[in-house]
């Protein structure tokens, strides 16, 4: 999944402010799949991490989507990893 997947994600959610937003997303990936409490914390890690750059680049933009994207295109076009689970057969 790519930062921009996130940041659309986060963007089409109908709430007042980029907090709520961002938490509206964290908590649908850590509900997206049955996660170990070590890939939830994996999950959280990162996620906290882009919350921060997103922030920062957010207000460097003076918070406004078209000037944020053009300014920010590659590290939105880069990846934000979420653990793979494995179902095994029981």
């Amino acid at each position: 999944m790519t930062r921009r997947n996130l940041f659309n994600m986060m963007q089409q959610q109908n709430l007042p402010n980029m907090s709520e937003k961002l938490e509206f997303v964290e908590n649908y990936l850590l509900a997206h799949d049955d996660y170990s409490e070590e890939q939830r914390k994996e999950i959280k890690h990162n996620f906290s991490r882009f919350k921060s750059e997103l922030k920062r680049r957010w207000i460097t933009a003076h918070m406004k989507e078209d000037s944020l994207i053009a300014k920010n295109s590659a590290w939105l076009e880069g990846s934000f990893t979420i653990p793979i689970v494995v179902h095994r057969p029981g």
